[in-house]
């Protein structure tokens, strides 16, 4: 797993799109999204479904949700400096 290049969600925009699969892209992304799966599980998705078409593979860029990591409140808390 080490050897497979991970790819962030920018880098698999300009890929797929200098590759000429965009429109194929967004339309199983809105599918997806649809059937209810968060952003964080689609950009997996896709990535894993649409490999390079050099025969490279790549994997999606994982990041941490702060949300299961122990953020507790949406905003951040205002300091007193800046009230």
């Amino acid at each position: 797993m080490a050897a497979v290049k991970r790819e962030s969600k920018g880098q698999f925009g300009q890929r797929i799109q200098q590759e000429g699969r965009l429109a194929q892209a967004q339309v199983a992304e809105a599918d997806l999204l649809h059937q209810g799966l968060s952003r964080r599980h689609v950009q997996k998705v896709l990535v894993d479904r649409f490999q390079p078409s050099d025969g490279r593979s790549t994997r999606a860029w994982p990041t941490p949700d702060s949300w299961k990591c122990g953020r507790r409140y949406a905003r951040k808390p205002v300091s007193a400096a800046e009230q």
